[in-house]
């Protein structure tokens, strides 16, 4: 156990090095933020006042630390599989930072929460355990705003459907009735229809443009109305007479999607009581009796209790949401 407290003692301070790493990177993306601003601010017809702030200043002495640094963890990031689908899910998400400005937000919370547990006397492993725990939240918050703006867009996509349908039988061009829509709708349905409405302005196909929303939006929806566009842009046909068997297919599939949802909500509910009832009743039983569990995180062995009961609580908690979903 001495060699293991050793080696956790290491994940432990490497966590702490890597929340500086984290912290140059995001500091470099903020350098490109200013240096951006100084160059709008030679256009503006007010001048800018003198005197750089404080952290500008200071942004500019570590420049070429924060330059190293963020080279070297884009080199390894871009090696990581993950990194992939993290760039999608914030782009979906439409969080403004990349994939790499992402993890370096995880290693931030995960070396402050690495620092923090150990400053509180927590065990190595124990510090350790929290800090890897801390880095997975940047990315998971991405991913779940991610998933309710997906969620958001396929709710509101059948009206904007029978929107488009309905300008398009009054006379309306295909390419004016998407951005008369774009104008209309709200939600994310929006920026996504001018997004297209400029790519088709810049040359882009129509099609081409509602299969790259599509893949964005992990929509098979708007994936079928580029397919119906391409065909009637190819053999002609009533466009809207299309658009509205679309919507109402796409209505059908989310009134059985909500069906599943309520018959299956139960299981879902199992999932997380089970879930949030051990670490509640951790924190009752911390307050009531804070010696009662200290044997769990001033030991070795109870603290490998602990890091076991957590990733079985981990594998049920998946192998239960796995088993109430039901593919639409």
């Amino acid at each position: 156990m001495g060699s293991l407290g050793s080696v956790l003692s290491l994940v432990a301070v490497g966590m702490l090095l890597a929340a500086v790493a984290g912290s140059a990177i995001a500091l470099r993306h903020r350098m490109g933020v200013v240096r951006l601003g100084r160059r709008l601010a030679a256009h503006r017809s007010t001048p800018e006042p003198r005197g750089a702030p404080w952290w500008e200043r200071a942004t500019e002495r570590l420049a070429p630390v924060a330059t190293a640094i963020e080279g070297a963890a884009a080199r390894i990031l871009q090696r990581a599989p993950r990194l992939a689908s993290l760039g999608t899910s914030a782009e979906e998400a439409r969080v403004g930072v990349g994939p790499t400005e992402i993890v370096a937000s995880g290693m931030v919370v995960g070396g402050a929460v690495a620092a923090g547990t150990l400053a509180l006397g927590v065990p190595p492993a124990a510090a350790a355990a929290f800090g890897l725990l801390g880095t997975a939240v940047p990315s998971v918050a991405v991913t779940v705003v991610a998933a309710r703006r997906r969620a958001a867009f396929a709710a509101a996509l059948p009206d904007v459907l029978l929107l488009l349908a309905g300008t398009l039988r009054a006379g309306v061009p295909l390419t004016g009735a998407l951005e008369a829509v774009a104008t209309e709708a709200g939600g994310p349905v929006a920026p996504e229809l001018r997004r297209v409405a400029g790519e088709t302005a810049l040359g882009r196909p129509l099609p081409e443009a509602l299969a790259a929303v599509g893949r964005r939006m992990r929509s098979d929806e708007v994936a079928w109305v580029g397919m119906a566009v391409e065909i009637h842009q190819e053999a002609g046909g009533n466009l809207a007479e299309v658009l509205d068997t679309v919507a109402r297919t796409i209505q059908q599939r989310q009134r059985l999607r909500r069906e599943v949802a309520a018959l299956t909500a139960e299981g879902r509910i199992s999932a997380v009581v089970l879930g949030v009832l051990p670490v509640g009743l951790a924190a009752v039983i911390a307050v009531v009796n804070p010696g009662y569990l200290s044997p769990l995180v001033r030991t070795s062995t109870g603290t490998t209790l602990l890091v076991a009961a957590g990733v079985g609580m981990v594998v049920g908690f998946v192998w239960m949401r796995r088993i109430v979903e039901v593919e639409v």
